[in-house]
């Protein structure tokens, strides 16, 4: 009796060791594919690489990948619900803005980078100046759900030895990033064309960057600068003219209301004497003009514009006859390059 006993309590021991063995043995996870479709951002970049990271929907938990395959991503995951988001490259790849509060669906963001400008000077300890940013192409997908069935059939597919990886498994879901950056462009009207040798500008009240999941921009806003221009001179008329320049920005903040003083585009233009600056102001926070490309079917405003002629005060912008430095003509410089000491002039709000 006691042998038997013996034998029993020996068979119980290794089969609960087997158990034991099994349970933490089997996959926990499973392989699952995402198609990524980038058609909607390639006329802005074509991206060598993405991120994905794959949020639970019903806990804190996230998986990130980084892959440098953009048409897929197979990623192992434990049974859960789950929002799945991606965007082009990999954060370490950004220079223009820092991406923060990555592994929190609800909080994750980009944000731009400061800008430390040799001649604008912030006005107040609350403003920032900003970079313009890079292309940037965002995708969300909810309710991806793996299921336990998933598992077991995995399982049950690497006992058979016949695991299906790669082209052959079928996605569970499909993501079509967009882009999230906008373009805006400016033209100002001049009259004494004649009189103008360079130009430069800012623009305040814009957004500081991107919610990522509820794919909305920050309320937070930054300044942008505009120090490259091009200049059309009438044909017409040899003393007016209007001058264009264009950034990139994450666009107007979601609270933004619309109303004149929401943004204060400055413009200041050095005359050909080379040492007068003209200084003009504008609230031109209702003066957006927002639109997208025909040619790409995306929901996102990819388009801002500003088309100025007339001053905060409702003034014509005229610039003062002065008398050419050395003589000669107006020379226009498309750059700031060549306005010597730092410049700091009020802004009054």
């Amino acid at each position: 009796m006691r042998r038997l006993l013996l034998i029993l309590t020996v068979l119980l021991i290794a089969t609960s060791c087997e158990h034991k063995e099994l349970c933490y043995n089997h996959p926990h996870y499973t392989p699952v594919r995402v198609d990524v479709d980038w058609s909607k951002f390639e006329p802005y970049e074509k991206p060598t690489g993405m991120t994905v990271t794959f949020f639970s929907e019903h806990n804190d938990q996230s998986f990130t990948r980084h892959t440098n395959t953009t048409s897929h991503i197979i990623a192992e995951l434990p049974v859960d619900h789950y929002h799945v988001m991606a965007y082009n490259q990999s954060p370490s790849e950004f220079g223009s803005f820092r991406f923060t509060d990555m592994d929190d669906k609800d909080s994750a963001a980009v944000r731009t980078v400061q800008n430390i400008s040799r001649w604008y000077v912030a006005r107040g300890s609350n403003e920032v100046v900003a970079l313009e940013p890079e292309w940037l192409g965002v995708g969300n997908y909810s309710g991806m759900e793996v299921t336990q069935e998933m598992l077991d059939d995995y399982i049950e597919s690497i006992l058979k030895g016949s695991i299906l990886l790669g082209s052959k498994m079928e996605p569970l879901a499909t993501i079509t990033p967009r882009n999230v950056i906008h373009t805006l462009s400016v033209e100002v009207h001049i009259e004494g064309y004649h009189n103008m040798r360079s130009v430069r500008a800012s623009l305040t009240g814009m957004s500081e960057g991107y919610l990522f999941t509820h794919e909305k921009r920050l309320n937070s806003t930054v300044t942008h600068l505009f120090e490259e221009w091009s200049a059309t001179r009438d044909k017409s008329d040899a003393t007016k003219g209007w001058i264009n320049s264009s950034i990139t920005c994450f666009g107007l903040p979601d609270n933004h209301t619309q109303q004149p003083h929401d943004n204060l585009f400055v413009l200041e233009v050095l005359l050909v004497d080379n040492k007068t600056i003209a200084t003009f102001e504008f609230a031109v926070g209702d003066l957006f003009t927002q639109y997208s490309d025909n040619n790409i079917d995306s929901e996102v405003e990819l388009q801002l514009s500003l088309v100025l002629t007339h001053d905060i005060n409702g003034n014509p912008i005229v610039l003062p006859d002065v008398e050419p430095a050395g003589g000669s003509g107006s020379g226009f410089d498309a750059t700031v390059e060549s306005w010597g000491e730092d410049i700091e002039c009020d802004i009054v709000m």
